[in-house]
């Protein structure tokens, strides 16, 4: 089993040693007393966002976090969710005949999965409601600041923390969309008091 390439899973090993892949897995439990185990996914991050990370995050927490400022951080972010198989027919029934009617099939067709995309924000003092992005749309910076950041900050999180909005300042991650937002984040600052982190001083997600 150890010549030549290393195999990688248990199809692989039955197919090198020529036996079935239920065998492989009782060799590998039985005999060698191993339980298989699957490794996490994570994104690739190279040198720079490793090292972007340590300075990054750090800063974030010194001048934002530390103490008791955490009540007044806002972080946001979107999410995808896809829809499958909805207001559909079921795929079971129950009976208690023992013969199964050969006519008893679930025709569908194959496609992709609906999904829309939510954006959600936490915050010191609670959750804000969820904002649905319309389907379909180019979300552009434009589109970024007046149906997610205005609606979240200037109404949400405004009347959440009142008069203590001039303490607030709020994340999200270096996406595209929200690159160049940080012309609004004056205007939101001048209006509300709240506080938009620089798009420099937030770590970077991945890569």
């Amino acid at each position: 089993m150890s010549s030549g390439a290393n195999p990688r899973t248990q199809q692989d090993i039955a197919q090198k040693l020529k036996i079935s892949q239920a065998l492989v897995c009782k060799f590998i439990k039985d005999d060698l007393g191993a339980n298989m185990r699957k490794k996490t996914r994570v994104h690739i991050l190279n040198e720079a966002p490793k090292q972007n990370r340590k300075t990054d995050s750090r800063k974030l927490y010194e001048q934002h976090l530390a103490g008791d400022r955490s009540e007044f951080a806002v972080t946001l972010d979107e999410a995808f969710f896809f829809l499958n198989d909805c207001k559909g027919e079921r795929g079971i029934y129950y009976t208690k005949d023992s013969s199964v009617p050969v006519n008893l099939v679930l025709q569908c067709r194959e496609r992709f999965s609906d999904n829309m995309m939510i954006v959600g924000a936490m915050t010191g003092r609670g959750v804000l409601p969820l904002i649905k992005v319309h389907h379909n749309v180019k979300i552009n910076s434009a589109y970024y600041v007046a149906n997610v950041l205005k609606p979240l900050l200037e109404d949400g999180v405004a009347k959440l923390y009142s008069e203590d909005c001039s303490k607030v300042f709020a994340h999200h991650d270096a996406a595209s969309s929200h690159t160049y937002t940080q012309a609004y984040a004056g205007q939101l600052q001048a209006k509300t008091g709240i506080k938009l982190i620089a798009n420099s001083e937030i770590p970077v997600t991945g890569c």
